[in-house]
């Protein structure tokens, strides 16, 4: 930890991108809709984005210790597959605050022996722009 001019601790922060599949579960209020989008720019699209997420980590397969359950993070969810400009495939990706909840390891995998699968739970919520 740094130390201010003052000597005051100043925390340090790094980044940590985390990666994980996550199934859209409900919760939410907020429609986006993209099937009013004109032209054939449209692959494919989800009706809603906030609310409840879970699914599983892909990268880490295991969340570091000091990352608990309540924490907010930056997170891009992406939610489709449109025609770029150059006429290539790009990912639809929605901006928005993922706050953390706590998952409990599958009672299965715990049976099984299985270390390398962490669930993670959570609350999107979409950043209008």
């Amino acid at each position: 930890m740094d130390v201010s001019p003052y000597g005051n601790p100043i925390p340090k922060t790094t980044v940590l991108t985390v990666i994980a599949l996550l199934e859209f579960k409900g919760g939410g209020s907020e429609g986006i809709g993209r099937s009013g989008e004109s032209g054939s720019s449209k692959i494919t699209g989800v009706g809603q984005v906030s609310g409840n997420w879970s699914g599983f980590l892909v990268n880490p397969t295991l969340l570091p210790n000091t990352i608990k359950p309540g924490m907010v993070a930056e997170a891009e969810i992406v939610t489709g597959l449109q025609r770029g400009e150059d006429g290539g495939i790009e990912p639809v990706t929605e901006k928005g605050e993922f706050i953390l909840q706590a998952s409990p390891q599958s009672p299965y995998l715990i049976a099984s022996g299985i270390e390398d699968v962490t669930p993670i739970t959570g609350t999107f919520t979409r950043t209008v722009q």
